[in-house]
């Protein structure tokens, strides 16, 4: 008999049978017949090796070897019903012994964690239901794990290989995982990641955060996934990543922050997305965007932080505060991602760092009448053909009338040309306020719009006066007297007047501001 409330034992071999009390009963190894256990080698420092010439039986605890830091080598097969935190603590184990699981539904939560396992050579080929939470979390020097274990029906991956030196996972069929939050945190010798089918997956947090040797993102089924921040955070040698289905999504913040070798972003679906915060915050050779739905997003803070190298942002619907870091932006693609901006009644603000298509603004004072084309100035310095003209006086909004019959815009002596975008205060026209439309049939006191160039008349829903607004630009100059305007302005006075090589107006149109 052999009493393994023994903190100092350091062998357990070939052993005939032993007890140890836990709370008034007394449990037995039997030779030939197995045994039903609990804790009985929690805690046992010192135990090096266990050597047994039978099975053990483990149904009911999920602690029998924890804490057992010395732990070695376990030999005969391990059945096991709860896996759980058998071997947490097991420092000097570098083999996963012969474990057979026979329970339905398993909590394997922390089973290795921090063990010396280098190798996963043997394990139960048929996991069953249940989590694999910080299974081997910690252990530093894994680097495999069986490609053939079918893992269909484990349920989360949390922390699963945290920290090891896993450099493959080669396991596909995830099917009901539903959460790999922190999965790879940390394993940065992963370097290739088989397509994974987890279409039950909602949470995919910090999945492969810090795997910074990955290079190419594998294809991922998971259109049920919700939480996606940090999911390849700062993996900072990713070059690829394919598209992702992702309809449900709502936080893609940090997503993809501090992957500086990231050239293109990947299309996302991003519908339901409210968070966008530092998503590709530090991604320094990042060139473009693409088109991502932008509708729901409230929050694009840090969003493009340090993208040095950034040339084109397709965004479109965008409904929150936005800026731009100090990149590579021209004129022609501010003046796309003016198109994406979602209308405004009431004001947001788009600020535009500094870029090459950032141009200079030169503000002067000037002098306008309503409904005049001519701004008289003393100083022209810096004024050219073709820039764009902002100012309180010049693009306040013009009255107006809608009327139903005919779809028609009523406003006297206009001046207004087919082509040019218009917006209008109310829902009058479209049903939509602050909508950009372009001119079309226009005639000396009425026009048309629609919503696309030269295409057909879009419904005026209300007949009644409104506001509209519109862009000018200069078309002659007299220098140090006067410019004239493509179309009258919108109020008389002497006012600040902004001129610039960049076209801003179509946010302005839409009831945005511009800053930088």
């Amino acid at each position: 008999e052999v009493h393994l409330n023994c903190p100092n034992l350091a062998y357990f071999l070939n052993s005939e049978s032993y007890n140890r009390s836990t709370g008034g009963r007394i449990q037995h190894f039997v030779w030939g017949q197995g045994y039903s256990g609990d804790t009985y080698f929690r805690d046992m420092v010192n135990l090096v090796q266990i050597d047994f010439p039978f099975n053990i039986n483990v149904y009911n605890d999920k602690k029998v070897f924890d804490n057992c830091p010395s732990l070695k080598d376990i030999s005969g097969e391990i059945t096991l019903g709860k896996l759980g935190e058998q071997f947490r603590g097991c420092k000097s184990l570098t083999r996963v012994p012969n474990i057979k699981v026979t329970g339905n539904e398993v909590d394997h939560q922390s089973g290795f964690f921090n063990a010396n396992l280098d190798e996963v050579l043997t394990w139960p080929q048929k996991q069953p239901k249940g989590n694999y939470n910080s299974m081997f979390n910690g252990c530093k020097n894994l680097r495999s794990f069986p490609a053939t274990v079918d893992l269909s029906l484990v349920t989360s991956f949390g922390q699963t290989f945290q920290s090891t030196s896993l450099r493959k996972f080669l396991n596909s069929n995830l099917s009901s995982c539903v959460t790999t939050y922190y999965m790879f945190y940390f394993c940065e010798n992963l370097d290739y990641v088989t397509d994974l089918n987890m279409p039950a997956l909602t949470q995919v947090t910090s999945m492969f955060s810090d795997a910074k040797a990955l290079q190419t993102a594998p294809n991922i089924t998971m259109a049920n996934a919700l939480d996606m921040s940090g999911m390849f955070l700062n993996c900072t040698s990713l070059r690829h990543v394919p598209n992702y289905n992702t309809p449900l999504a709502t936080n893609m913040s940090n997503m993809f922050s501090s992957c500086e070798s990231l050239v293109t972003a990947p299309l996302l679906t991003t519908a339901n997305v409210t968070n966008m915060g530092s998503m590709f915050y530090r991604c320094k050779v990042l060139i473009s965007i693409p088109a991502y739905d932008c509708d729901k997003v409230t929050s694009f803070g840090g969003f493009l932080s340090e993208c040095w190298s950034l040339s084109q942002v397709d965004l479109y619907n965008v409904n929150a505060t936005f800026t731009f870091p100090n990149a590579q932006m021209s004129q022609n693609a501010f003046v796309s991602f003016f198109e994406g901006l979602k209308p405004r009644t009431s004001t947001l603000t788009v600020t535009l760092g500094t870029n090459p298509g950032a141009t200079t603004a030169y503000t002067k004072t000037a002098t306008s009448t309503a409904g005049s084309t001519t701004l008289t100035l003393a100083d022209t310095t810096n004024i050219a053909v073709g820039m764009c003209v902002t100012g309180t006086n010049i693009m306040s909004g013009v009255a107006c009338s809608t009327d139903t019959a005919g779809d028609l815009i009523t406003a006297t002596t206009h001046g207004l040309v087919d082509g040019t975008r218009v917006s209008f205060a109310a829902t009058n026209v479209g049903g939509v306020a602050r909508k950009a439309y372009y001119v079309i049939n226009a005639t000396t006191d009425t026009f048309q719009c629609s919503a696309t160039a030269g295409g057909s008349a879009v419904t005026v829903t209300t007949t009644g006066a409104t506001t509209m607004f519109y862009p000018r630009y200069v078309t002659a100059i007299v220098a140090n007297t006067s410019v004239t305007l493509s179309a009258p302005a919108s109020s008389s006075g002497s006012s600040s007047v902004i001129f610039r090589a960049l076209d801003t107006s179509l946010a302005l149109i839409k009831g945005w501001t511009i800053s930088g």
